[in-house]
């Protein structure tokens, strides 16, 4: 099972975005202050992230330097792609275990939309992620998805994300 080889050290407060500033103290500074403790980070600016006690979801990151940062403390993990299609499932998984490979004490991070079913199985079942993250824009996009979900379409992919995880031991 994949949560053999990595177990979630401390609860994650992260956000996909930040404050739209060019200073990147100011920015780390910023998303400290909002309480986040993990930041997506550009993998030539870790120093930033460190003066901030934060930790960085890098960006822009090879197995090579995977490698470099596996004993990095300020490395949660690696982000490899934004809600990747079911058919770049295969190569997504070459890419997580080559990472594993490089450094398997901080994972590879893969965001889902939130389509579960079939789409959050054959994820799992391909990849064989470390953990779940997926987007659900319920209150962003108000009803929109009703008419492919009904009316309870957050708690159901809630369930089924959960249902694939706990199948999965992650």
């Amino acid at each position: 099972l994949a949560a053999e080889a990595w177990d979630l050290p401390e609860f994650m407060i992260s956000t996909w975005g930040g404050p739209d500033v060019e200073d990147s103290d100011a920015r780390a500074a910023g998303l400290a202050a909002a309480g986040m403790n993990t930041i997506r980070w550009p993998l030539d600016d870790l120093d930033t992230v460190r003066r901030h006690n934060l930790k960085a979801i890098v960006d822009h990151a090879e197995p090579a330097d995977a490698a470099r940062l596996r004993d990095d403390a300020v490395v949660w993990g690696y982000h490899l792609v934004d809600e990747p299609e079911t058919d770049l499932f295969p190569e997504i998984a070459r890419q997580v275990e080559a990472f594993r490979r490089a450094d398997p004490r901080h994972p590879a991070y893969v965001n889902l939309f939130a389509r579960a079913g079939d789409h959050v199985t054959a994820f799992v079942d391909i990849v064989k992620p470390d953990f779940l993250s997926y987007d659900f824009y319920q209150w962003w996009y108000g009803d929109y998805q009703k008419w492919w979900e009904g009316s309870r379409g957050y708690f159901s992919r809630l369930e089924q994300h959960r249902d694939a995880a706990v199948a999965a031991g992650i």
